[in-house]
């Protein structure tokens, strides 16, 4: 008897020891998990962020093409306006050129066109 009543004795002892190492462990993998989600939840973050970026980047260059094309066309066909009076083969050339450029850059942006 007096053995049981010793190990009685010692058993919370012994229950709180290995408990707290059980604990310890428990909070490594716990920490290590939640560190894992915050890390993967970052790079999501920065990979949208930089998609959104180049997102922006390719609103603000469309923007600034369409921007630049009327004022292109205007002064090429005021050009060619006054390349009439001066030379009609040469001005027939150039609205030709143009139209061809303008063809390309419709097929580039993917309009299609008609013919």
């Amino acid at each position: 008897m007096p053995e049981i009543s010793r190990r009685v004795q010692q058993m919370p002892r012994s229950i709180l020891f290995e408990s707290f190492g059980n604990f310890i462990v428990y909070l490594l993998i716990a920490g290590g998990h939640y560190a894992y989600v915050y890390y993967r939840k970052y790079r999501e973050r920065e990979l949208r962020s930089l998609e959104f970026g180049g997102r922006l980047a390719q609103a603000e260059l469309t923007t600034l093409k369409t921007q630049l094309q009327p004022h292109f066309l205007f002064n090429t066909l005021n050009t060619i306006s006054v390349l009439m009076m001066r030379d009609a083969g040469a001005a027939n050339r150039m609205l030709v050129r143009l139209s061809d450029l303008l063809r390309l850059s419709l097929d580039h942006v993917g309009f299609k066109r008609f013919r």
